[in-house]
C-alpha cells in the first residue's frame, strides 16, 4: 500500500527511460519501511524479467570479498537489479562501493542502497555520480495509504485513528506485521485502547 511515487520512480529506471538512475539510495528512520519498499521493488523486478540479487548488509563481517561474493551474479548479468538493504550496518563499505564495486556493474544495472543515512558527500561531489544516483528521504505514509495499510491487515476500524494519530511507520509496520490479520499483543492493545 502506498509509496506510489517511489515505485513509479522505480519502474522508469526498470523499463531504462533516459532520465533514469543508476543507484537510488533510499535513506530515513528505523521503521520507515524501507525494507517493505525495497520488497516491493524485488516484486517489481521480478515482474520484469530482471535478474534480482540481494544483499543484506546485517550478513555477519561484510567485507568487500564477501560482499562480491554475494552480489556476484550482478556482474555477469546485462541487467541485474543489485538491491542493497540495511546500508547503515555496512556503511563503511561506502565509499569502496562507490569507487571501486558499483562503477564495474553492466551498463543497464539498477541498483538500489536502503539504509538510515543520507549518502555522503563525495556522491554529490563527483559529477559523474551526480547524475547517476537519486536519492530519496522515506518520509511517513500520508493518512490515506496508512489507513487502506490497516484496512488490508484487518485491523480492527476502532484502532485507526489511534495508530494514525502516531503517523508513525514504525508502529504501523511494528503493529500490522506481514500477518494476513491483525491481533495486536495484549500490551499494545491496552495502550491503543486507552487512547480512543
Amino acid at each position: 500500500m502506498g509509496r506510489a511515487e517511489e515505485l513509479d520512480l522505480f519502474g522508469s529506471a526498470l523499463d531504462g527511460k533516459p532520465d533514469s538512475f543508476a543507484v537510488l539510495f533510499v535513506h530515513g528512520p528505523e521503521g520507515i519501511g524501507k525494507s517493505s519498499l525495497l520488497r516491493r521493488f524485488a516484486d517489481l523486478a521480478r515482474s520484469a524479467g530482471r535478474t534480482l540479487i540481494r544483499v543484506d548488509g546485517r550478513s555477519p563481517g561484510l567485507s568487500p570479498d564477501s560482499f562480491e561474493a554475494e552480489a556476484a551474479a550482478a556482474f555477469d548479468d546485462e541487467r541485474p537489479i543489485l538491491l542493497i538493504d540495511t546500508f547503515e550496518q555496512c556503511q563503511g563499505l561506502e565509499t569502496w562501493l562507490r569507487d571501486n564495486s558499483l562503477p564495474r556493474l553492466p551498463a543497464e544495472a539498477v541498483v538500489v542502497i536502503a539504509g538510515r543515512q543520507a549518502p555522503g558527500l563525495p556522491w554529490q561531489a563527483d559529477p559523474g555520480w551526480a547524475q547517476a544516483l537519486h536519492a530519496i528521504a522515506l518520509r511517513n505514509l500520508p493518512p490515506s495509504d496508512a489507513t487502506a495499510l490497516l484496512v488490508s491487515r484487518q485491523v480492527p476500524p476502532q484502532l485507526h485513528s489511534a495508530l494514525l494519530a502516531f503517523r508513525s511507520a514504525l508502529l504501523l509496520t511494528t503493529a500490522v506485521g506481514h500477518r494476513p490479520s491483525f491481533s495486536p499483543p495484549d500490551r499494545l492493545a491496552t495502550h491503543l485502547h486507552s487512547l480512543t
